[in-house]
């Protein structure tokens, strides 16, 4: 869509347009919703409680996506389904939704941190050990 041969098709800020300008724009608009996000959290404790799923599963966001890849490789292989395709559906995302925020509450509740992060810190500390 763009002629990316020519440097002033850089300064192009159209949405999605991948130009250094629109990522910029894209990438503030990011941190000013997390910060928001992260100001609503400490201002209303009541709200935290009430998002403590979704707390729970970006505090194990890896493990989550490894689940998440597992789940999708299970039900094309074993299972025949094609999540991305025709028999993918609201209630399949719903369920994987439903799925992962109980695992990481549960998880949680019992360990500080999700196990592919325990793992990942165990082979960092092993390789800050070896360096």
């Amino acid at each position: 869509m763009w002629d990316l041969d020519c440097p002033w098709s850089l300064s192009v800020a159209a949405p999605h347009s991948e130009t250094t300008f629109s990522i910029l724009g894209n990438t503030g608009c990011a941190m000013i919703v997390l910060a928001a996000c992260w100001l609503a959290m400490d201002s209303l404790p009541r709200l935290r409680k009430m998002f403590w799923p979704v707390v729970a599963v970006g505090s194990m966001s890896l493990t989550v996506y490894v689940l998440h890849t597992v789940g999708i490789a299970y039900l094309l292989r074993v299972m025949g389904i094609d999540s991305a395709g025709e028999d993918g559906s609201l209630s399949m995302l719903l369920s994987f939704v439903v799925a992962t925020s109980t695992f990481a509450v549960l998880w949680l509740r019992a360990f500080q941190r999700g196990p592919m992060e325990v793992l990942m810190g165990r082979i960092t500390d092993l390789a800050r050990h070896i360096l």
